[in-house]
């Protein structure tokens, strides 16, 4: 059930462009017939604790075809800050009359909604400032089942209280140095499968999240076949299948700004 008045506003936002270095466009490159950033939305609605999923994107010119896609399939858009997460972030919930974010990224075809129900429950029964699916020493879910819930109170002491460029596009990391002001958590999952990556960055990403489709969910369902993990059998069961994306550098801006910033 979705929650009602007395319930923080939840809003799932799905962080998207159509700019990408090493798959242009991705963001409307078709699995299973879908649109990638829709299939996304899609996957987010399906989360209890969701009120609405949006997509939040920069004011970049280029993003004009996302936009009219998404126009034209009835799905909520946000335009902020090309530079700046936070304040892109942060404006997109006031829009939206968010209490609660959760951050998606515009490459995880397979988010699982109960995961989002996982991590939003937790940030609320324990009273959390900011909630994952993974910490800075310890990841379990799957590449491409990242997510992150926020407070927008938290996005606005961010926004606040630091202008550093680094934090302003990674805020995460300055909640994590900042433990003593902020209560941070995250969540697990039942086994670890941080082995498998199911994010589209790459070409040979977006041809094993098709096959993944053609077997797992043409023709169901959508909520039947959200679940995450006949996606990781499955990927136990054909290694050819896990063979595509192997070897691929992940996290290489983040990696290298972490490095310019001599950590």
């Amino acid at each position: 059930m979705k929650p009602g008045n007395s319930e923080p506003r939840v809003v799932g936002m799905i962080q998207s462009r159509m700019g990408s270095s090493r798959l242009p466009g991705k963001a409307l490159l078709e699995i299973g017939g879908c649109p990638l950033v829709a299939r996304i939305c899609r996957r987010v609605a399906l989360a209890e604790t969701v009120t609405e999923s949006v997509v939040v994107t920069t004011e970049a010119a280029g993003e004009a075809p996302m936009l009219q896609q998404l126009d034209r399939m009835g799905i909520g858009a946000f335009q902020g800050s090309t530079d700046d997460l936070v304040v892109r972030f942060h404006d997109a919930a006031l829009r939206f009359n968010a209490d609660v974010i959760v951050r998606i990224w515009g490459d995880c075809p397979f988010v699982d909604p109960a995961v989002i129900d996982m991590a939003v429950r937790r940030l609320r029964d324990d009273g959390l400032d900011y909630c994952a699916t993974f910490s800075p020493t310890r990841r379990t879910f799957p590449g491409g089942l990242d997510l992150e819930v926020y407070r927008v109170t938290t996005l606005e002491r961010i926004r606040t209280e630091s202008d550093d460029p680094f934090y302003r596009e990674f805020p995460a990391d300055y909640l994590q140095a900042n433990t003593s002001s902020f209560a941070v958590g995250s969540v697990e999952a039942d086994a670890d499968y941080s082995k498998f990556n199911l994010t589209i960055d790459y070409p040979e990403d977006l041809e094993l999240a098709r096959a993944i489709y053609d077997r797992l969910e043409h023709g169901k369902d959508m909520a039947a076949a959200a679940d995450f993990h006949p996606i990781v059998d499955l990927l136990e069961q054909e290694p050819v299948l896990l063979a595509l994306d192997q070897g691929q550098a992940r996290n290489a801006e983040y990696l290298s700004k972490l490095e310019e910033m001599g950590e």
